[in-house]
This record gives structure tokens, C-alpha cells and sequence, in this order.
């Protein structure tokens, strides 16, 4: 069963440059911080949208899904992201800041998470 959020989530004012709640959220993991959506993880990973700037105290905080899925135990430990922002995650500014809390491999169509050594 899909869960759906309810209007009173969907319409909930959230401030200019906040990422968008859709109706559905099959696939999605959402970071707030407050009422400001900060990051979305889409496609288990594969796409990710975050709405603070690259050196922004709160990136940590937004990070916090890929975190989970990237440390979780009893599946697969690392995460294929191609594309941040509308970007080719090879390519975006927020590379060095994943590149502090995992483990990044570069390839052709992205980057692969794995958790940080040590």
C-alpha cells in the first residue's frame, strides 16, 4: 500500500525555494528541516534533489537519507546516484561534500556511494 501524505502536509506553506511536496511519494525519501524541505532521495538514490547550497551547515542534516541507505545493514551497502540537481552527479558542486562522509567511486553514468573506511 502506498501512503499518501495528508492536505494538511501538502498545503502547508512551505517557504519560497523549498523543494515541492507531490501527491504520491512511492520511491521518495524527504529530509525537513523545520518545515523546509531540504532534500529528496528519489529512485532509491539514483536522483537527488537538495535545496541548500553545497557549503551550508545544514547539508549534513540533508544528507542524512543517503546516510541511511549508503550504512544500512542486510542489503547492499552502497548507493549509484546519477544525477543531483538536475545535474550529472559526477559533475556537481556538492561532490566534494559526499566525497567527506562516503566513499565515492566514480563511473560513466554517476557516482557509487560506499561507506566511509575507518
Amino acid at each position: 500500500m502506498v501512503r499518501r501524505p495528508g492536505p494538511g502536509l501538502r498545503s502547508a506553506g512551505l517557504p519560497d525555494g523549498a523543494l515541492p511536496c507531490p501527491a504520491g511519494w512511492p520511491g521518495r525519501t524527504w529530509r525537513f528541516l523545520g518545515p523546509e524541505a531540504v532534500a529528496v532521495v528519489e529512485a532509491g538514490g539514483k536522483r537527488l534533489r537538495i535545496a541548500v547550497s553545497p557549503d551550508a551547515p545544514e547539508l549534513s542534516a540533508a544528507l542524512a537519507p543517503l546516510v541511511h541507505l549508503v550504512g544500512r545493514r542486510g542489503t547492499a551497502r552502497h548507493v549509484a546516484v546519477t544525477v543531483i540537481n538536475d545535474a550529472l552527479a559526477g559533475e556537481s558542486p556538492y561532490l566534494p561534500a559526499l566525497k567527506e562522509r562516503f566513499e565515492v567511486v566514480r563511473e560513466r553514468k554517476g557516482v557509487v556511494l560506499y561507506p566511509a573506511r575507518g
